[in-house]
């Protein structure tokens, strides 16, 4: 009797909270030759049907626990870091890595709810297949760093009770830009129509990019619900060379660093002062918000201040921070709290004598460049106009001699 399982996996992988990356793969499709891989790691027989594979090559129905198949090298989907796979003989491998249970297989992983949902789903056939005389499902990691590919193969299977369908294809994960691509060799659709699910599968039903169509392989559209499958029949079949290929999203793919403000915690009344962050390295995806705040609670942002650097004036204090967010996941990561106090004016008392020797301390401005007393400033663009320091060069910043 056919049976069909459900498929349970447990991964010790850590999920980005709030975080759905699959849906923002972009999908490609090209034409080119099939090549077959020869050798490598055979899974299961050619009696399979319904087995999942994870670190025991003759395949199981039952929950079975393990560290799963090598990748070879460290791939990168949905947000994640993997090295380990399984695989399903209908058609998809799960990624994962550490020690995880897979047990039985199931015809809709795409859209599957259940209790035990697989997650990191990658599905190149996903339907009711068997084996035949002349099948073998493999793998093998080709190439060398860092342009090395894991190929999972499936040759000469058949859909399920479909005698003189056949099936050829793989799915390689690339190490170098972490594609995924399906490749589709010598298929012959089944006599009986049915349809298959095809695509990846972040941690849910709802983070997915799948393909759909009713009457073509070459003219797949991007599937609306993780329901949607395509065509498949004796009339309907994707070309030998056929490829899919998924990229992931440029640029950040987790929540930023916080990083620390930097700057100046004392400045001059009106005189223009700027911060930066350190510890965050500039990214494709960022987006910046500087927020200012009275009492270093409650935050407004500040507009226009959406650069890397924090550029503007203060006549209080007032504290400062800036809110870091990858655009890609939506996760937001805010600074620490910085400080900044504005020192008013101090004007000397008349008759004043000026010794230029009084020991040198920092006021306002940069603080770097100390200032001898409070009736006179050491850089001209920050101090007032009556006394100016002149020992340090162009440092001084003078705009002009007499």
């Amino acid at each position: 009797m056919r049976k069909l399982y459900l498929l349970l996996l447990l991964c010790t992988v850590t999920v980005l909270a709030n975080a759905q990356l699959v849906n923002l793969y972009t999908f490609g499709q090209s034409n080119g030759t099939y090549t077959g891989i020869t050798g490598g790691n055979v899974l299961g027989g050619n009696t399979s049907d319904d087995e999942v594979f994870n670190d025991n090559t003759a395949g199981a129905f039952g929950p079975v626990t393990g560290i799963g198949f090598p990748i070879g090298f460290n791939f990168s989907f949905n947000g994640q870091t993997f090295d380990r796979f399984a695989v399903g003989y209908n058609g998809y491998i799960v990624l994962c890595t550490g020690s995880f249970a897979i047990g039985g297989t199931t015809a809709t992983v795409i859209n599957s709810t259940s209790t035990g949902l697989v997650s990191n789903v990658i599905s190149a056939m996903n339907v009711d297949i068997d084996a035949t005389d002349t099948s073998e499902l493999s793998y093998s990691t080709i190439g060398t760093a860092p342009n090395r590919t894991l190929v999972v193969q499936w040759k000469n299977a058949m859909r399920y009770n479909q005698t003189g369908s056949v099936i050829n294809m793989q799915i390689r994960l690339n190490e170098n830009g972490n594609t995924v691509q399906i490749v589709y060799g010598n298929v012959v659709g089944p006599a009986t129509a049915g349809t298959v699910q095809v695509g990846i599968k972040g941690q849910n039903n709802t983070d997915f990019r799948a393909r759909t169509s009713t009457t073509s392989w070459a003219a797949t559209t991007n599937a609306a619900t993780a329901s949607e499958t395509i065509a498949f029949s004796t009339t309907i079949v994707p070309a030998s060379g056929l490829t899919f290929t998924f990229t992931p999203p440029t640029g950040c793919t987790s929540a930023p660093p916080a990083g620390t403000v930097v700057g100046n915690s004392a400045v001059c009344v009106g005189v223009p002062f700027s911060l930066t962050v350190n510890g965050v390295t500039p990214t494709s995806g960022y987006a910046y918000q500087w927020q200012s705040s009275a009492n270093g609670t409650d935050w407004a942002d500040i507009n226009g201040q959406i650069g890397l650097a924090l550029n503007t004036t203060t006549t209080g204090v007032t504290y400062y921070r800036r809110i870091t967010t990858c655009t890609n996941t939506s996760q937001s990561t805010p600074s620490n709290s910085f400080m900044v106090t504005a020192n008013a004016a101090t004007f000397a008392t008349l008759p004043y004598n000026e010794s230029f020797e009084n020991t040198w301390q920092a006021l306002c401005g940069d603080s770097s460049r100390a200032t001898p007393n409070n009736s006179w400033r050491g850089v001209p663009t920050s101090g007032n106009t009556s006394w100016r320091r002149h020992d340090d060069g162009p440092n001084a910043l003078w705009s002009s001699t007499l």
